[in-house]
């Protein structure tokens, strides 16, 4: 099974395999730029299954309510 960061790392269409790819962005300068898109695509996915759920149990107007709070404070953790 190949991760996120294999199939980012092989987009160029050459294909390494998960020693090769740690290796190399181990020692690649933007690895920080590639580890955030690997995170943003790990934690996507399981995101929108929960607001969907959240919008089916609990109701429109309380997901808006509850993603709004939990969005504002993301806000405020970023900017301390």
């Amino acid at each position: 099974m190949n991760g996120p960061l294999v199939r980012q790392w092989n987009q160029d269409g050459k294909w390494r395999d998960v020693e090769d790819v740690l290796r190399s962005a181990a020692y690649h300068r933007d690895v920080n730029v590639l580890m955030v898109k690997c995170l943003s695509y790990i934690v996507a996915q399981p995101a929108l299954y929960q607001a969907i759920k959240g919008i089916i149990t609990a109701g429109l107007s309380k997901t808006i309510i509850y993603s709004s709070s939990k969005v504002k404070k993301m806000i405020q953790s970023e900017r301390s």
